[in-house]
């Protein structure tokens, strides 16, 4: 990217910095980029359309032409969206509530469960220690995952080892913990988690979630449970 960078601010050999920027900024959506790397990516584009004096953000939204950024609001089905700017690339973000009650998976599943005797349950006894268990199955190897357990109200976490092996670090909250891994092979991996529970009744299990940080498609999640405790 620097060879590029300096060979454009010479104004020489046009045709060999097409070739250098496709090879470069091609790739920008890549999963190995990190965030500095990205940043730098942008800011070099951004210079150039700057300099170019072309509109960074020009975009036709259905028969509107959008110069600005901002919140728009779209009331059909479907919308075209066509960009008349610099080539800058468009993200499009939809929100809408998620239904927890239901699991999800893009690449990674996702199984959450307490053991009690060696079997899977959601029945547990207040004042006896039980393992949670967190069973994840990653379809393909994937860099830079975090995976997000929440720990039932009325638990107390009693122990909190720092894992080893594949785990690049782990930290504990009084009502999640998160672990990141630098990177896991495709297979099926297993993270207990030794809980107290401290009162009697009916609790919810939130969902687990494990997701690439970078290409957070890339991702698996839990469905909602409920645990009971007597």
């Amino acid at each position: 990217m620097e060879a590029y960078v300096l060979l454009h601010k010479s104004g020489k050999y046009k045709d060999y910095q097409e070739g250098l920027k496709r090879f470069v900024f091609n790739k920008l959506g890549y999963v190995q980029r990190n965030t500095f790397e990205r940043a730098a990516i942008i800011n070099a584009l951004m210079d150039e359309v700057i300099a170019e004096g072309k509109g960074i953000f020009n975009v036709k939204m259905g028969n509107a032409v959008v110069s600005s950024p901002g919140t728009y609001t779209v009331t059909t089905n479907e919308v075209a969206l066509q960009n008349l700017g610099a080539g800058i690339s468009i993200i499009a973000i939809e929100e809408y509530e998620s239904d927890a009650s239901n699991s999800q998976s893009n690449g990674i599943k996702l199984a959450t469960s307490f053991q009690v005797a060696g079997k899977d349950s959601m029945r547990v006894h207040a004042g006896n220690i039980v393992p949670l268990r967190v069973q994840a199955t990653v379809s393909k190897y994937q860099k830079y995952l975090v995976l997000n357990v929440p720990i039932p109200a009325g638990c107390q976490i009693v122990s909190k080892p720092q894992g080893g092996g594949n785990e690049t670090a782990r930290e504990y909250f009084a009502d999640h913990v998160v672990i990141y891994f630098e990177g896991l092979s495709k297979g099926t991996y297993y993270f207990d988690f030794y809980l107290l529970p401290q009162f009697t009744g009916d609790l919810t299990l939130m969902p687990a979630m494990m997701e690439q940080m970078y290409e957070p498609e890339f991702f698996g999640r839990e469905a909602r449970k409920r645990v009971v405790v007597d």
